[in-house]
């Protein structure tokens, strides 16, 4: 689409049919939420989505990235929430990335009361619960957008498709590719995949 900041020729593709193996390869881990603005049949979908790195020799300037997962789903608190522990724990993730500024707080207690009340489902493999990491926005979409787009651009970004639940990435590709900045044109819905992908790679 014209205007996108995506162009299909930097997404690169590297399917991984053992997903647990290609986890424990992987220096790093997280899971981001980007929260729906609103409830009910015309709201946002809450995006949800998981992306692991790999340093190397060269220095953290060089790392590779791999988005490895997206949950993302139209539901309530309680399902989205659900969605969230799931993957975290289906990918190992280190930390829960939550957007500070739209729902920031609503988002972090509702993690934190499906934490009390489930103890066995918001702990890693090993056993330790995950920690939250608030990010607080204070430039445009584009803007924090566009250094990750700098990495693809790179070669330094990967979509690992794979086999199961919250591994096809399909969606989330369509979102990159159509979403059109309102800077450049655009009048889009707000991009909830991108969003959370965007906020899952700058940490």
């Amino acid at each position: 689409v014209e205007g996108a900041m995506w162009s299909e020729d930097i997404i690169q593709h590297m399917p991984i049919e053992d997903r647990e193996e290609f986890l424990e390869t992987l220096d790093d881990i997280v899971i981001a939420v980007d929260p729906a603005g609103s409830k009910g049949p015309k709201s946002d979908a809450t995006g949800i989505v998981v992306v692991g790195r790999r340093d190397n020799s060269d220095g953290p300037g060089s790392s590779r990235f791999y988005v490895l997962g997206d949950a993302t789903l139209k539901g309530s608190p309680t399902e989205w929430v659900t969605q969230v522990f799931k993957a975290a724990q289906m990918f190992n993730v280190r930390r829960i990335i939550v957007e500070r500024n739209f729902g920031g707080d609503m988002v972090k207690q509702t993690l934190t009361d499906y934490a009390k009340l489930n103890p066995t489902k918001v702990v890693d493999a090993s056993g330790m619960e995950f920690r939250f990491v608030e990010s607080r926005a204070v430039q445009g979409k584009d803007t924090r957008a566009e250094p990750v787009v700098g990495r693809y651009e790179q070669g330094r970004v990967w979509h690992c498709p794979s086999p199961g639940l919250f591994g096809d990435l399909s969606e989330l590709e369509k979102e990159q590719l159509s979403w059109v900045p309102k800077s450049r044109g655009g009048k889009s819905p707000s991009p909830n995949r991108v969003d959370a992908l965007v906020w899952a790679m700058t940490n």
